[in-house]
């Protein structure tokens, strides 16, 4: 019984529930139309615990990844490489070698929230819409990180981004030194 290549635990492509893959993770470039779609250019992925140069510092486990290799007969010239970047040289190869067209790119989250993805499209110069979590933030080309002033409380405030031109209000505080107390008699 031999394993199948690229086979590990991964979670789900938009990062749903972790599944075991039964057999080569493919990725693939397709051209889509109203009428029909089909794949055009393919890579295997194969996850970082196939990757035997991954894991130099353990002989035992760089030699079980080698055995699990060569039953899967896996060359040595593939190894880990993100899925993300994966997809850009598909994108690049039918672009350049196969003359295609630049035509929009649509990915769902497993490559929108890679932010590698959208600047590699950005610099190719091609229009896309990929998904994102709900939990991806997204700034103005002119925002820049900035650190509220710390109160002398609590734990410190990360840096926060916002657009040029516009900064958020925050109060004075009054420390104990400051603070006035009238008592009266009556």
């Amino acid at each position: 019984m031999s394993r199948a290549a690229g086979k590990a635990r991964t979670a789900g492509s938009e990062g749903g529930p972790s599944q075991q893959c039964d057999g080569p993770t493919r990725l693939s470039v397709n051209l889509v139309s109203d009428h029909a779609s089909s794949a055009v250019d393919w890579r295997l992925f194969l996850p970082e615990s196939w990757d035997d140069t991954k894991n130099t510092g353990d002989a035992l486990l760089t030699g079980a990844i080698q055995r699990r290799r060569a039953k899967a007969d896996i060359p040595d010239s593939e190894r880990h490489k993100e899925k993300w970047r994966l997809a850009l040289d598909m994108l690049d190869e039918v672009r350049g070698d196969w003359e295609l067209p630049g035509l929009p790119v649509v990915a769902d989250a497993g490559y929108g929230d890679a932010t590698g993805f959208r600047e590699g499209l950005t610099e190719r110069d091609l229009a896309y819409a990929v998904a994102v979590k709900g939990t991806t933030t997204a700034y103005p080309g002119d925002a820049v990180p900035e650190r509220p002033p710390y109160s002398g409380q609590g734990r410190r405030m990360l840096d926060r981004v916002f657009a040029a031109g516009l900064r958020p209000y925050y109060p004075k505080t009054t420390t104990p030194q400051e603070t006035n107390v009238r008592v009266s008699s009556g």
